[in-house]
Parts: structure tokens; C-alpha cells; sequence
């Protein structure tokens, strides 16, 4: 009789389960890429919308030339306010600063945007929160006082001349 001499082999090599390992590392790697790069888009969203808003709002502020400083800052913060108004992500402002003198009018505004703690691994990134400042400048436009005097000076002119003839 012959016998079937059976051998067994060892495969060296198999691969069976390090697909459920390698993903086990690299899932979670990816997800929180994936949710830092999202985070990074509402902070540079945010940093330009407060960018935008404080530019028009000093704007808005330097049309009004001829008010009070008061009136002006009032109106440029409520403008500011106004833009602000339910546009953020994932952020609060803080402040909005509007400071005016004979030159310019200028408007900061400070707003804090909070961190999902998956991100940052839980504690390995100290900071809870990402600060975002913004200032912008716009000149007084006083040109309405000028073209008004000039208007005044040409029409004493042409009275005078009329007078003369």
C-alpha cells in the first residue's frame, strides 16, 4: 500500500489581518487631517470675513467726514456689527474697537474661534482656542468741506465780479 505522504508547507509571509491593522493606524490619522484642514478653512474664512468687515466698516465711518467722532465711531462699529451679524463659524467676537481722530478712522475687531479637542489629540496642543485680531485703516475723506468752501470762494468771486460791472 502506498501511503500519501502529506506535507505541510508553512507559508511564510501571510498577510491576512494586516489590512484591519494598518487601518486601525491610519483611519483615525486620517480623520484628523481631514478635520484640521476643515478647521484651518473656517479660520482663514473667519480671519477674512473679519478683514472685510472692519475694511468696510472704516470705510462707511471715513464717508461721514463731516460729523462728530462720536457719530462716526458709532456708526462704523454698528456697521461692523451689522456685517458680523450671523456670518461666523465656530466663533465669538470679542471686540469691536472703533478709534477716530482728524485723519482716519480706524475699526479692530478681535474674535476668538474654539478648537474641537480631536484635532489636537486632547491636551498635546495647550491652547483650547485660536485668537483672530484684525485692524484696518481708512482715511477721513474730507472732501465735501473742500468742495464747498471752493464752491463758496467762486461764487463770492462771480458776485464780486458782477458787482464790479
Amino acid at each position: 500500500m502506498k501511503e500519501k505522504i502529506i506535507v505541510q508547507s508553512r507559508e511564510y509571509g501571510n498577510n491576512k489581518g494586516m489590512m484591519t491593522i494598518e487601518a486601525c493606524i491610519l483611519i483615525p490619522i486620517i480623520i484628523m487631517i481631514s478635520l484640521l484642514v476643515i478647521w484651518l478653512g473656517f479660520f482663514l474664512y473667519n480671519k477674512t470675513l473679519l478683514m472685510e468687515c472692519a475694511g468696510i466698516a472704516a470705510i462707511k465711518g471715513s464717508q461721514m467726514a463731516e460729523a462728530d467722532n462720536e457719530v462716526l465711531a458709532g456708526v462704523a462699529a454698528a456697521r461692523a456689527g451689522e456685517l458680523l451679524a450671523q456670518k461666523t463659524v465656530a466663533m465669538e467676537i470679542q471686540d469691536i474697537i472703533v478709534s477716530v481722530d482728524h485723519e482716519a478712522v480706524t475699526v479692530k475687531i478681535r474674535g476668538v474661534m474654539q478648537i474641537p479637542e480631536a484635532i489636537f489629540l486632547l491636551d498635546i496642543y495647550q491652547e483650547d482656542s485660536w485668537e483672530i485680531y484684525v485692524e484696518q485703516t481708512a482715511e477721513r475723506l474730507r472732501s465735501c468741506s473742500i468742495l464747498r468752501t471752493i464752491e463758496r470762494i467762486r461764487k463770492v468771486q462771480n458776485d464780486s465780479a458782477n458787482f464790479d460791472r
